[in-house]
């Protein structure tokens, strides 16, 4: 029983381990990876724009079988002229598979009104 019981805790350390560990992943890294992203820092050269990435995470959970993760990159870019122009984009890089090696999903998203009543409803 004694047996049983500590491979039981070494096993859900072993998982707790492993659900902690998707907080250090560089969303960053995963979206300057997406052809479009790279094509977008190609048509920008950094002597005429500063671009800059910024993340930051938006939830997830973690359990018996792992972790789920989301993570907001804004994309800005910023023309180095008078009035510095400026385009902004938001990427949702998200991972619903607990395996660290699985490919993490990127979508770009909009900013968009939310309707009172639905933010009410959620406080």
């Amino acid at each position: 029983m004694v047996k049983f019981f500590t491979f039981g805790i070494i096993l859900l350390m072993s998982f707790t381990t492993n659900a902690t560990s998707a907080e250090d992943i560089d969303a960053i890294e995963i979206v300057k990876a997406v052809a479009q992203v790279q094509n977008l820092i190609d048509r920008h050269p950094p002597d005429k724009y500063d671009i800059r990435f910024q993340q930051m995470p938006v939830g997830g959970q973690c359990g018996i079988v792992g972790c789920t993760w989301r993570k907001l990159v804004a994309i800005v870019v910023e023309a180095k002229r008078a009035n510095r122009p400026t385009l902004t984009l938001l990427a949702e890089v998200s991972n619903n598979i607990p395996d660290r090696g699985a490919k993490p999903q990127v979508r770009f998203v909009d900013l968009t009104d939310m309707d009172p009543a639905v933010l009410n409803s959620q406080l």
